[in-house]
Parts: C-alpha cells; sequence; structure tokens
C-alpha cells in the first residue's frame, strides 16, 4: 500500500509540471506582448515634411488600450491648422515613446493638435515637438476648415467651432458623454490654443523628458522641458 501511494505521488510529482509549464509560457507571452513596441513607420511617411496627420491617428488609435508601446523613431509632420477634425485624440491606455530620431512638427492655430479627454492610463515619454505654426494677426480669422472644406462665419471660430463639433461628438462617440441642446464646454480661446489640451475626468497621466521648441532650423531655438504626472482625476 505504501508503496502504491509513494508511485502515485511520483507520478503527481511528474505530471504537475507538465501541465503547468504550458500555462506559465503562455502567460509570459502574454505579459511580454503587452509591452511589445511597434515603430510609427508603419503609417506614416517619416520625412517631416509629408501631412501624416491622418497616419498618426490611426497609428495612436491602434496602440490604445495597451495594444503596445508606440515608437516614434522619425521626423513626423502633423497639419493641423485651423481644420477641427484633425487634433489628435489620445485615448485610455496609450503609451507613445519617442527614440532620438523622433519629431512631431506641429502647426494648429486656435484648436489644440493632441487632447486628452476623460482618458487614463496615458505614457508620453521623450516626447520632441517642433511648432511650425504662427499666431494669426486678429484673434478672428472669418471661419474654420472641417474635413478639409472651409466654412466662412464672421462669428464662429475655429476655437468655439472644435468645442462645440469635433470635441462633443469625440466624447459622445467615445465616452458615451451626451450634451442635450447643449455642447462640450468652451475653454476659451488661450486654452484651446495649446498644443496639449487636457479636459474632464484625466488621471494616471505621466508625462517623462517631454521637449519643446519653436522656429525653423538655423534660428534661435528656445527649448522646453516638461515633467507632468497626474495620478488623480483633475
Amino acid at each position: 500500500m505504501k508503496k502504491l501511494l509513494f508511485q502515485l505521488c511520483l507520478i503527481c510529482s511528474i505530471l504537475v509540471p507538465v501541465f503547468l509549464f504550458p500555462a506559465m509560457i503562455a502567460a509570459a507571452h502574454a505579459q511580454s506582448g503587452a509591452t511589445t513596441s511597434r515603430s510609427i513607420h508603419s503609417w506614416v511617411h517619416c520625412d517631416g515634411k509629408t501631412d501624416d496627420d491622418a497616419g498618426v491617428i490611426a497609428a495612436f488609435a491602434a496602440a490604445k488600450n495597451g495594444a503596445f508601446t508606440l515608437t516614434v523613431d522619425c521626423p513626423v509632420f502633423i497639419h493641423v491648422g485651423y481644420d477641427i477634425d484633425r487634433p489628435i485624440y489620445i485615448d485610455n491606455g496609450t503609451t507613445v515613446q519617442f527614440t532620438q530620431n523622433g519629431l512631431f512638427k506641429v502647426d494648429n492655430v486656435h484648436i489644440p493638435a493632441f487632447i486628452i479627454a476623460n482618458s487614463s492610463k496615458i505614457r508620453l515619454l521623450s516626447w520632441n515637438v517642433q511648432y511650425t505654426g504662427q499666431l494669426p494677426v486678429n484673434q478672428k480669422v472669418g471661419g474654420y476648415y472641417e474635413k478639409g472644406i472651409l466654412s466662412h462665419s464672421q462669428n464662429y471660430e475655429p476655437s468655439p467651432a472644435f468645442s462645440d463639433r469635433s470635441l462633443t461628438a469625440w466624447l459622445a462617440a467615445n465616452r458615451g458623454i451626451h450634451f442635450v441642446q447643449a455642447a462640450a464646454p468652451w475653454a476659451g480661446y488661450t486654452n484651446t490654443s495649446a498644443i496639449f489640451f487636457l479636459v474632464g475626468a484625466v488621471k494616471d497621466l505621466e508625462v517623462r523628458n517631454l521637449k519643446m521648441f519653436c522656429c525653423a532650423a538655423g534660428q534661435r531655438q528656445p527649448v522646453y522641458s516638461y515633467d507632468l504626472l497626474i495620478d488623480r482625476e483633475l
């Protein structure tokens, strides 16, 4: 009887690792998959001249919810201008890491280039951003672009149009926030002219070694470096 029990224990001690090992391997693969990286090369031209706004939007959408770390390892031009549909929304669980060769060139005017709205678990690491736009002489520019089409208006400028149409629609489609006979709160011309626009319940946001500068090559280029950590809801 004792011999039989010993043999059973021996068999179990052999079978347990056999069954557990594949599960351990699968778990290891799943964990490594969450930390994989993909280059932005797959979505953009990487020449710093071609308008790659659509490609960057697609790359950020693919990287959300912890799908992978998006690596920016080349110069990318993001043409926003006055077009309220061109700002890039940074969604939940997005990590974007720049290498030494990574650069975003943006030209947003009166509307943001990047928006974090009611989002969390975002990591923006070692970003390098060059502003290539120009501020208009007058605050009112007589209209805005939407999906590339110019909408002339003496009373409806890019900043409020972005808040009323683009931001309101995104919150409804992606956060289930619906405004009844109203639109998303307008933050004013100054706030919406920022390159980065944070609004709503933003939390678990980490920004490390962000560098921003302006002007063309060969000119004086002041560089500003930032770190930001938001671990609680704004």
